[in-house]
Parts: structure tokens; sequence; C-alpha cells
């Protein structure tokens, strides 16, 4: 036995988020764990890494009761771990990065140090970027950083945290493949992913955390369907007026510093309306979200709403003027608690049926939750606040960086059905969506993008998916 969890309890104030938690994880295996957002998945990873503590049960490594044991000392005992949403430290280089794993995490100095943080590199794919800077890597490759840093601490026990979200398919292919050589090493490995399908192919067991509770696969396969958001009525029958805003991006260059990342992009978004923005990460989808809604600097006329020339202003000018953004990585206030989270931007609210009250009708998932600080939640609860916190300020453009990143598969459904009731509305939505198929049914047109140039574009209804399979990946 590697790993036991016996009775484990933890609760964030009131609220109970693990119930008694018995779960025991063999040496050599490779288990997954599923379940709904607010199931209690990062919160049991963090009890075992140590980042948290219980309020009763016990955690058990290799027969050592390792309970009290700090975050620190469980590492060097051999716990290693990956985040949600990859955090390098960006002022560094990738070996850097990797040497402080090896040095803060391992305990290792000198020459052992480097050596493991070069080997962690090497079996991660990541030697030849040693010295790029980490704030300049792309998703996969902060991704594959973020489990050399945990490997480059000599782990015996993997916990793997939604490494595959956000990424295309080919790219959950080419992790999947990292993942099973590391196991193959003789690294245990426990991971939590929403992508059940990546899951099922490669783990050897799989558990389902559901209701603060641990149970077997054919206890899910017996369980009834959960309930579709609950939509408000008014949200079902809206006929609202549309405004007549248009938005347009005329030629839009962007930078990064001295990299180019937009090459005269050009688009148009009119009331009600839904387009869809897709392609490779690194292809300058955020990029182009961050220019609209006032995060990067660009030059006036290149942005104009009605034909006023918006383009530079502060992210705080664009939301007044009803440009909202729902970013990549939630960017949540911390230290506030979710209603202190939704009515601080609902002080910019504009004229409209989005309150802090009808959105938490539409999202019923979240009415439990209100006094619980940001940070208490999981990460897809902490993106069902993001979208929100965005919709309580009545935008005439919702700009979605990844709404779907860290959302179970009945989540997505609600935050899509939250966003279908905005359009009707009138809202207009401008949608990053790695998930291509479902980009193409929820919006009315594309636009694909491939190394910051607008490559192909159409009605999302009459798309050739061959077409757009070939735009995506630059063919």
């Amino acid at each position: 036995m590697l790993l036991e969890l016996r009775a484990v309890r933890k609760s964030y104030g009131a609220t109970r988020v693990i119930d008694g938690l018995n779960l025991q994880v063999h040496a050599g295996e490779f288990v997954g764990v599923i379940g709904p957002n607010g199931a209690g998945k990062t919160t049991a990873f963090g009890l075992m890494a140590g980042q948290l503590r219980c309020d009763g049960g016990s955690v058990h490594l290799q027969g050592r009761d390792v309970t009290a044991l700090g975050a620190d000392a469980r590492c060097r005992a051999g716990v290693g771990r990956t985040f949600q949403i990859p955090e390098p430290f960006g002022g560094l280089t990738v070996y850097e990065n990797a040497l402080v794993a090896a040095t803060y995490g391992a305990g290792l100095r000198g020459r052992a140090a480097q050596q493991a943080a070069c080997q962690a590199l090497q079996r991660c794919g990541l030697s030849a970027l040693g010295d790029v800077p980490a704030a300049t890597l792309r998703l996969l490759q902060r991704k594959r950083l973020e489990v050399a840093r945990a490997l480059a601490t000599g782990p015996q026990l993997l916990l793997l945290d939604e490494v595959g979200g956000g990424l295309t398919d080919a790219e959950v292919h080419e992790l999947l493949q990292l993942i099973l050589q590391v196991h193959a090493q003789g690294v245990t490995v426990l991971w939590i992913e929403h992508l059940v399908h990546a899951l099922v192919s490669v783990v050897q067991r799989l558990v389902v955390l559901t209701e603060a509770a641990c149970w077997p696969m054919a206890r899910l396969r017996r369980s009834s369907p959960a309930p579709r958001c609950a939509m408000p009525t008014w949200a079902q029958n809206s006929t609202a007026t549309p405004r007549l805003t248009v938005l347009r991006i005329e030629s839009l260059d962007a930078h990064h510093g001295q990299l180019q990342a937009l090459f005269g992009v050009s688009l148009q978004v009119a009331p009600g309306e839904t387009v869809a923005l897709i392609g490779a990460n690194g292809a300058g989808k955020t990029t182009l979200l961050r220019a609209v809604a006032g995060a990067l600097p660009v030059a006036p006329a290149q942005v104009r709403l009605d034909g006023l020339a918006v383009g530079g202003s502060s992210e705080k000018r664009q939301l007044a003027r009803g440009i909202a953004l729902v970013p990549e990585g939630r960017r949540l206030f911390a230290s506030l608690t979710v209603h202190e989270n939704l009515l601080l931007t609902s002080g910019n609210t504009r004229a409209g049926r989005w309150t802090v009250t009808t959105v938490l009708q539409a999202l019923p998932a979240l009415q439990g939750l209100l006094q619980r600080p940001a940070t208490a939640l999981s990460g897809g609860q902490q993106q069902l606040v993001a979208v929100a916190r965005a919709l309580v300020c009545n935008p005439a453009f919702l700009l979605c960086d990844e709404v779907s990143l860290g959302l179970s598969p009945l989540a997505v459904d609600a935050v899509y059905q939250l966003l279908a009731a905005a359009r009707r509305d009138g809202m207009a939505i401008v949608l990053v969506e790695q998930n291509v198929r479902r980009a193409l049914t929820e919006s009315d047109r594309y636009v694909c993008l491939h190394k910051g140039r607008v490559v192909l574009e159409g009605t999302s209804a009459s798309a050739d998916r061959h077409a757009v399979a070939q735009a995506y990946f630059g063919v």
C-alpha cells in the first residue's frame, strides 16, 4: 500500500467538502479520479499532498501516518503534484523552474539538484527550451513544465490535477504518451480529469467522487442523470430588443513585447451573434480577446464600436462601453466571497435583465456557495463564478476565453445554456473554445486563426469539418 486515506474529513466553514473519505492506492497503480465540480477532487489532492490539513481522519504513506506533515515534508516523502492552472515562475527560465523544484521540493543541492532538473526536463521533452523564459511558453509547454517540476522532486506518487484541460485532442494524446512513460518508469499516478474518454483509455482503475463520498464505477453507471441547468422563465422566453451596437476589429496587430502575436486580423460582430474563435494553442485567440477588452495596447482605429475608435482604451473604459471579458484562468478576487465577487462587478452594471439574483437563478449550483471565499471553491465552481461575474455587467459584447476549462460535462451544459439565454437577450458573444465541435454547435460563425492570422472563416452550420481541421493545424 502506497497511499491510504482513512475516514478523512474537510470543511470550509459550515460546508463539508470531504466527509469520511476512504481511499487506497497501491504502488505502481494508475488510478483515475472523476466527479462533478465541487465533489472535492482538488481538495482531496490538497489533503494528500499536505497543502490542506484534515479536520478528521488520517493520511498514510507507505504505512506511515503523515497527517501532521506539511507540503514540504510530504514532497520529500515522495508525493509530487501538479495544479489545474499552471503558474510557473515567469521571470525564471524553464531550467530554473525545474531547479527550484529539485532544490526546495526534493531538498537536493549542487550537482544532484542540477541533474534532477535536467532529467525531469528531458523526460518531458523540454530540454531544448531550458534557457527560454517560462512566461513565453504556450499552454502545452506550460503543462509539460508543470509535470517536469513535479518529477524533479523525485516522486513515488504523482498527483495530476486536470493536466488535459484546455488542450486540443492531439495535444491531450501527446500528453497521455508522456504520462504513460512516467508510469512505466515506476511512478504511481493518481489523475483527476474531466476528459473521461482520455482517462478510461489509460487508467487501470477509476474512482468516482460525488456528494463528498467515494464510489466505485458501478455506482456511477446505476445513477440517474443529474438535472440540467434551471433557466429562469424570463430567460426562456426573452424577446428583448437587440442592441444596435456593432463591434468591428480592423487590421488588428498586437504584440507581446517585441513578439508580434496578431497580423492584420479583421472581424465584425453583430448584436445577438455568437462568433467562435478556433485554432491551436498559440494561434492568437486569447491575445485577440485581451486586445479588444483593453488588456493589450493597440491602435485606436483597430477596434471600433459603431464607428467610434476605442482601441487602446483601458479595461475599465471598455467595460463601461459594454465589453466584458471572462478571462482564461478565472482571475477571481481570492480574498472575497463568491457574493462579494459578484457584487463588486455589479457596480458597473448596464441596464439589462442580468442581476446577481437572476444569474443565481440560472446557476443554482452557486446558490449554496455565496459566503465561501473564492479560494475555497473547486476549479469548475470558480469558472462558473467568473462567467456569472461578467454577465451581471450586462455587456453588449461578452468575450469568453475557454469557459469550459475545468468544468464537468454537466457544468459545461449549464454554462452554455446560460450563454444561450444571454444571446436571446441581444448579447453578442465571442467564444474561444478548444472543443471545436462544441464551438461550431454553439456559434453562428467561426473564425480560425493560425499563427496570428485568419486562415478560414464561415458559417458554423455549413462548416466543412475537413477544411476546418486543415486550417486549424495549418496544413
